[in-house]
């Protein structure tokens, strides 16, 4: 039994008086451990040691899809302008006077630079609208009604 004594004694120091050089050498050349809160891959050789939990004890993620922009189908208004003054081109004067009557946009682009008919003769209206005006803008006539 005394042996034992002996050896806790020599293992835990008891009969060495601590100096503080003594203590301060230990503090520097002793560095405190840390455990490290990273998360780290396991290596094969551990993987079938350690099997994950079934999937139904897993928390599950629910994956959100960003919503996209909604896809606008083409319509003619969405067409470039040289694209839709080609097409224009293409029609006659009373589908011109029809698309011209459907939305500001076209009534701008196609009443705005032609006059689209005209009776012959005139109207005692119209002669008296052109009489009363200080100025005569003037635009190309599309089609003259007899």
């Amino acid at each position: 039994m005394p042996r034992n004594i002996d050896l806790l004694e020599r293992d835990c120091g008891i009969d060495e008086v601590p100096s503080s050089t003594n203590s301060l050498r230990q503090q520097v050349t002793m560095p405190v451990l840390r455990r490290s809160t990273r998360k780290r891959s396991m290596p094969p050789a551990f993987s079938s040691m350690f099997t994950s939990l079934p999937p139904s004890t897993k928390k599950s993620r629910k994956a959100y899809k960003v919503p996209s922009a909604p896809v606008v189908p083409p319509t003619l208004l969405t067409l470039p302008h040289c694209a839709i003054s080609r097409l224009l081109l293409c029609l006659d004067v009373e589908s011109l006077e029809s698309l011209s009557a459907t939305c500001s946009y076209f009534d701008k682009m196609i009443a705005g630079k032609f006059l689209l008919s005209l009776s012959f003769p005139f109207p005692v209206s119209f002669i008296k609208e052109v009489m009363d005006d200080d100025g005569i803008e003037k635009k190309p006539l599309l089609k003259l009604r007899s």
